[in-house]
């Protein structure tokens, strides 16, 4: 399944994962998305980065939209002129769905999301209350059964 990279200057890199059937809506929100946040101050041009599955759909000064085609893409496992230490952003990654992506623009960032505490992806916790509030029966429930000392 592709994945959408946005990396922006100003704040953590978006992730949007779209099915391979949309791989031409992911393209278009892409384009879409970059024409809206540069104000028509961008590049568009879709040309294959190298051997990675990695391509480049356009850039502006603050953001550069790339299409991963593995599933299991991580921005940092692509490696820019060989360097493998580095990272592409300190502030780190969120993977949201297309909508959320669009509304953080170039700055925002999704709520419960911490810049700069990990390189992992991370992902909002889409759970309802009611499935929350079962897990932490669920997890009382068990944490008072192993206090019980005979």
């Amino acid at each position: 399944m592709p994945i959408l990279w946005i990396h922006r200057s100003s704040a953590s890199d978006i992730l949007v994962q779209f099915s391979e059937a949309r791989r031409q809506d992911a393209i278009l929100f892409a384009h879409n998305l970059l024409y809206e946040v540069s104000q028509g101050q961008c590049i568009t041009e879709t040309g294959t980065m190298d051997s990675d599955g990695l391509t480049a759909l356009g850039s502006s000064a603050s953001v550069q939209m790339m299409l991963a085609s593995s599933d299991v893409f991580h921005p940092n496992d692509y490696h820019l002129d060989g360097n493998t230490n580095a990272t592409w952003n300190s502030r780190g990654f969120i993977q949201v769905a297309e909508d959320e992506a669009r509304d953080l623009g170039l700055t925002g960032e999704p709520e419960g999301f911490v810049p700069y505490s990990s390189q992992s992806i991370w992902r909002s916790d889409y759970r309802t209350q009611d499935e929350l509030d079962a897990e932490l029966n669920v997890y009382y429930a068990r944490a008072s059964n192993e206090m019980i000392v005979d």
